[in-house]
């Protein structure tokens, strides 16, 4: 199992993590092993969408009384982690919001050099190989919301500084003006249909304002494509980024948003 996890993990390949790394800590939650690896599994079941499993694993680690109290702590936290995922309701029921993204990362930031070089997705070579920190190579995964609107990285995080790349679709029912409301923990640049349309260098919530940024745009009748750069520096906190939609009257606009529609050429 030990094997499979490092092979698996070296592969960037989920499916084989949970089979590898996920069977070690259920069955040996004991093992400082399984504590380390704690975060490659966690993260895995993420990107593929296993809350249950994800769950259940987290509850078999709490009910065996030989699990390591720090790997009680992390199931614990999981736990709550899922419980606000599940409350966050769905998006009729918060409109305005974006809520189905892809995201691709960590990319090294030390000294904000990843945030300032051009990535290949935005040269238009959507298919283009990218490496992370430790020179694994990087997939597309879904990123789910925590609470009603943040799109939050920090299950992907190594806490160092670190780029990421985020896009999504929204479907506009006919050439409109709309707002868009941004706010993000580190650097961040945006575009709508491949044209850049906002750049900050530090994150807006920083400065203690509940989404400081507006930009008006202009989306068009289909599939419009939104593709955010979120770079961390210096410990910001955990890197996540938030974006409301709002018609030109400012009324919250209810957009259908699916990130398979998004056009990454």
């Amino acid at each position: 199992l030990r094997g499979l996890g490092w092979i698996a993990s070296l592969r960037s390949d989920n499916e084989a993590i949970l089979a590898g790394w996920g069977r070690l800590v259920e069955a040996h939650p004991e093992l400082a092993e399984s504590l380390a690896v704690w975060p490659k599994v966690e993260s895995a079941a993420l990107a593929l969408g296993r809350w249950a499993w994800l769950e259940n694993l987290s509850q078999s680690i709490l009910a065996n009384p030989k699990s390591l109290p720090e790997l009680k702590l992390n199931a614990h936290g999981c736990l709550a982690f899922s419980d606000l995922v599940r409350k966050r309701g769905s998006d009729s029921e918060f409109p305005g919001r974006i809520g189905n993204w892809q995201v691709i990362g960590p990319m090294d930031n030390t000294a904000g050099q990843g945030f300032a070089k051009q990535l290949p997705f935005e040269r238009g070579q959507a298919q283009a190989e990218v490496r992370g920190r430790s020179g694994q190579r990087l997939k597309w995964q879904n990123s789910p919301l925590v609470g009603k609107t943040a799109v939050d990285l920090n299950w992907l995080s190594d806490g160092e500084d670190e780029v990421y790349f985020a896009v999504t679709a929204v479907q506009s029912p006919s050439d409109s003006q709309a707002q868009l409301l941004f706010d993000s923990v580190g650097s961040s640049r945006l575009w709508l249909n491949g044209k850049q349309i906002f750049e900050h260098s530090t994150g807006g919530s920083n400065e203690g304002i509940f989404m400081p940024f507006s930009q008006s745009v202009s989306l068009k009748a289909g599939w419009n494509t939104l593709a955010v750069k979120l770079g961390t520096q210096d410990r910001q906190g955990n890197p996540r980024f938030t974006i409301l939609v709002r018609d030109a009257a400012g009324q919250p606009l209810s957009l259908v948003s699916d990130a398979s529609k998004a056009d990454r050429s």
